[in-house]
């Protein structure tokens, strides 16, 4: 199930966990997609300032700045074009989940990761993206 659009698409992965981001890294590339690695959340909106992304996957419990506070910042700072946003998270709870979707991310995520479950979460995401 390689990438099916035309332009290779590029996604964020921001997590504090050097591992997490080498691993999600090496299954989206082997996708054939590209991705940016942040280990902060500070990091990517500070990237997120000057360029921009076609996806984001986001832990959501960083030191410093949470993903809570990242998914907020960029709905805030969105003008014209959505940025579809997929936690990954060890967090299963029933209320995380409930405030990040409260937040406007696309999706979720649970850690470990099942390869086959992100590739195509992360695919058909971008082509709802792709349709709007």
């Amino acid at each position: 199930m390689k990438v099916e659009v035309s332009q290779t698409p590029i996604i964020a992965i921001v997590d504090d966990e050097y591992n997490v981001t080498s691993l999600l890294s090496n299954l989206l590339e082997h996708e054939g997609y590209k991705t940016l690695c942040f280990n902060s959340g500070q990091a990517f909106l500070d990237y997120m300032k000057h360029d921009r992304v076609d996806m984001v996957l986001l832990d959501l419990m960083m030191p410093e700045i949470t993903g809570y506070d990242v998914i907020k910042k960029i709905r805030n700072a969105e003008t014209s074009e959505y940025t579809p946003i997929l936690i990954i998270s060890s967090l299963t709870d029933r209320e995380s989940r409930l405030k990040a979707l409260s937040l406007g991310i696309d999706d979720f995520l649970s850690k470990p990761i099942d390869r086959e479950e992100l590739w195509l979460r992360v695919r058909n995401t971008l082509k709802v993206k792709a349709y709007q």
